[in-house]
């Protein structure tokens, strides 16, 4: 039987998880490689919808593999999305939803650089994103989550409590601020279910992070 603390480890490990699936489907089009080991478990018994979304995702990941046009609808949908100069589009940028004027390169991206290099954050870039884009902001929390985790391990209640302060910081002055109003921005504009879906579970990992 698992004590409290494990049972609290293994919920950390399964966000931090969801975080990262969640960052590798809104930072670039999904190719063959990412299709083909598209694991969603860690969304299991999240609800009905979350359920549901996950099958949709795992149906149009299998169907793309098996069919080069699907993969081709799927990388032309992300691209109308998400990279898209069309007026309006659903850009995944915190600076175009907290800014008059939807303008990138923000307070918002300032502040988020900021915190990132405080909390000895960084990834490998592909490209000159910038660094207020959705999936470098959840790559971030699932950061503060895995030192969290690590702190707990070694019985260092500090750092711990240090990173879990941050990760709190974080939710209420960035991703409660726009995520969920982008989440809306998508669902007006997604077509196919793999979207769809993805954006379910955007949702559904985030409704706590933005409490």
């Amino acid at each position: 039987m698992m004590t409290y603390d494990a049972v609290e480890e293994t919920l950390c490990e399964q966000q931090i998880k969801r975080l990262r699936v969640l960052a590798r489907l809104f930072w670039n089009v999904i190719d063959r490689e990412a299709l083909a080991t598209l694991d969603l478990s860690a969304f299991d018994g999240m609800g009905e919808k979350v359920t549901q979304a996950q099958a949709a995702l795992a149906h149009d990941a299998q169907r793309a593999l098996e069919d080069e046009e699907v993969a081709r609808n799927l990388r032309v949908e992300f691209t109308t999305l998400f990279a898209s100069p069309r007026l309006n589009a659903p850009l995944p940028y915190e600076s175009l939803f907290v800014h008059e004027g939807g303008l990138l390169m923000q307070d918002a991206r300032d502040d988020a650089v900021r915190r990132y290099r405080r909390a000895g954050f960084s990834i490998d870039w592909e490209g000159h994103e910038p660094e207020d884009h959705l999936s470098v902001e959840l790559l971030y929390l699932a950061h503060l989550e895995e030192q969290a985790l690590s702190a707990q391990r070694e019985g260092c209640n500090e750092k711990r409590d240090e990173a879990l302060a941050e990760a709190a910081s974080f939710k209420r002055d960035h991703i409660a601020q726009w995520i969920p109003h982008f989440c809306d921005s998508v669902a007006r504009t997604a077509e196919t279910d793999f979207y769809q879906g993805a954006l379910t579970l955007l949702e559904s990992c985030v409704q706590g992070e933005c409490s």
